[in-house]
């Protein structure tokens, strides 16, 4: 009635940025206090998923007073998508959010989730599952000409990457091998080194 609000699914789905539209109201300033018990009625109340503003997601993942297995609890009933993976602070919670799909997929998000876990199952399955055509071209502009070089080299040796894009993201990298000594990569990766000239015929290990 104090926010004026008649949709009974945005009440359900929406609630926290319902409250979080006058951040000024007693209801706000009583959730914040309040703020363990309040994600855990949501959670338990919200019919399944929840359908906040990307803005307050960022806002209640990086409450501080919130543990993480509160967070993991509503990063699990998201709708919602990160925009910037960097925007929530605690990287113990961007596996999940890769995990659930919670995160778009762009090169920001694939080099920091990179440079902080390294080229896991999770960002592999993140890699395979976006039918975006990414320009890794511009990773030594955007980061580094180290950087670039460290992912080209854990890509290289990854059999579990469609080799589409595997083959995409070494010949955007631009790098080649003076010698590679990986003996468990498949047949069909090697082809790729060879015929994109990445590896030369008298280097393969």
């Amino acid at each position: 009635t104090e926010y004026k609000i008649d949709n009974k699914e945005d009440i359900v789905h929406k609630n926290y940025s319902l409250i979080q539209s006058k951040p000024e109201s007693p209801l706000a300033k009583c959730i914040s206090e309040n703020i363990v018990e309040y994600v855990g009625i949501i959670t338990e109340n919200c019919d399944g998923y929840l359908d906040d503003e990307e803005l307050n997601v960022i806002k209640l993942l990086n409450n501080d007073v919130l543990e993480a297995d509160i967070k993991i609890q509503y990063i699990d009933l998201l709708k919602t998508q990160i925009t910037d993976l960097l925007s929530i602070k605690d990287t113990s919670l961007w596996n999940e959010l890769l995990e659930g799909d919670k995160v778009i997929f762009s090169l920001t998000n694939f080099v920091n989730y990179f440079n902080a876990v390294g080229l896991d199952g999770v960002l592999i399955k993140y890699l395979n599952g976006t039918c975006e055509d990414v320009d890794f071209t511009l990773v030594s502009e955007k980061f580094n000409d180290e950087i670039a070089k460290i992912i080209f080299d854990a890509i290289s040796v990854t059999n579990e990457i469609n080799t589409d894009k595997y083959e995409k993201i070494l010949v955007d990298l631009g790098y080649q091998f003076d010698r590679y000594l990986e003996d468990k990569i498949s047949d069909e990766k090697i082809d790729v080194l060879i015929n994109e000239k990445i590896l030369a015929m008298n280097v393969a290990g």
